[in-house]
């Protein structure tokens, strides 16, 4: 019996939930039933140097990475990279010719993807699109609609949380007929291993009491313009406490000036990008999340798994993943929420140490196994 050929198709490899989420899921698919290939647009990212080596990976143009560093030359590849991918979405036979299989399940593991594969030339293939995102946040009510256009032209959508799904059937004013949740895979037991590494670059913290770690992109989505102006507060009220961010973006620069300028250096910590921030995580007391929006964050599972109470504010599906006052704390996005909660957390060690036993309860083999079965389902 021929196994079934699946293609994922996603922008790139940088770091993300999302990207992490695909991972997982390709390292747990069985390769006795399935091909698996996955297609980028651009072949750039950290993340790539994790794709599994069962995994027949295709890309269409090179990343950054593979680019001039002089900007002259950078702005002729770079245009001329858009060219090319200009080119394969609409030169069916050149598109073929550069992936050379023809697949049997097409997924658009981002929104971003959508129209490529509603628009696919592999004509008989079933399409199945995974939908991350908060279609309130969407740039424009032109991007979200035809958004869903293209997702009612699919198969499958697989919505990441209720929701995520009922914010999207809220806004369109009807069901999402092809519309299913699934909710994301946690690989508990590789976040437990990786958070065993040793490291280094954390020894002013060492001793420390009341360390808040949150990991996450520096976007403006992830609210940590609010989380610093919350930090600020409680400094000058003389709540002694520290915060570590592990992650890059856009807003690097900004946050570091207002680091820098309210002279917060030594306790609101921009670690950076880490390749593995499990240890930074696990090292801390507690985990918060100050987003504007979210889907399922993949972020707030991995500090389920290494057994933080949580902050989060109150986005997405956010409550089908944490109980508050059981499992975490769940507040609206606001300084004062965020600042009322940490407070809690500082003041209330029973309460803490309830969350954490009450972590220790959840099963995520159980809830792995569900999910692998559901994914099984629609991608046979």
């Amino acid at each position: 019996m021929d196994k079934r050929k699946i293609l994922f198709r996603l922008r790139s490899m940088e770091m993300g939930g999302v990207q992490k989420v695909l991972l997982d899921l390709l390292n747990r698919l069985d390769q006795n039933k399935f091909e698996i290939h996955l297609l980028l647009n651009i072949y750039q990212g950290d993340l790539k140097k994790e794709i599994p080596k069962h995994v027949k990976l295709h890309y269409l143009v090179e990343g950054r990475e593979e680019l001039s560093e002089k900007k002259t030359i950078l702005f002729i590849q770079l245009v001329l990279r858009r060219l090319n991918l200009i080119k394969y979405k609409y030169i069916p036979s050149l598109f073929k010719k550069r992936i050379g299989i023809i697949p049997d399940v097409e997924v658009a593991f981002m929104h971003a993807n959508l129209q490529d594969i509603v628009n696919s030339p592999f004509t008989k293939s079933k399409k199945i699109n995974w939908f991350h995102s908060d279609i309130r946040f969407f740039e424009s009510k032109k991007q979200a609609n035809q958004t869903i256009k293209f997702m009612k032209q699919c198969d499958t959508t697989v919505f990441v949380s209720r929701t995520t799904q009922a914010n999207v059937e809220l806004y369109s004013k009807g069901s999402i007929a092809n519309g299913i949740c699934i909710y994301n895979i946690f690989d508990h037991q590789s976040i437990l291993s990786k958070a065993k590494e040793s490291i280094f670059d954390t020894k002013q913290l060492k001793g420390k009491k009341h360390i808040f770690v949150s990991t996450g992109r520096l976007v403006f989505q992830k609210g940590y313009d609010v989380l610093l102006e919350a930090h600020i507060e409680l400094i000058r009220q003389g709540v002694e406490h520290y915060i570590l961010i592990i992650g890059n973006g856009f807003d690097y620069k900004q946050l570091k000036k207002k680091v820098i300028l309210e002279n917060v250096e030594d306790s609101f910590i921009l670690i950076g990008q880490k390749d593995n921030p499990y240890p930074y995580i696990s090292g801390a007391d507690y985990y918060i999340q100050p987003s504007r929006y979210e889907a399922y964050p993949l972020a707030l599972g991995e500090a389920l798994a290494l057994n933080k109470p949580i902050i989060s504010t109150d986005v997405g599906g956010v409550r089908e993943m944490i109980i508050h006052n059981k499992t975490g704390l769940i507040v609206d996005f606001s300084i004062e929420r965020l600042k009322d909660a940490m407070m809690v957390f500082i003041n209330n060690r029973e309460l803490v140490e309830s969350i954490k036993e009450n972590q220790k309860k959840i099963s995520f083999k159980l809830h792995n196994q569900k999910i692998e079965q559901e994914i099984l389902h629609i991608l046979s």
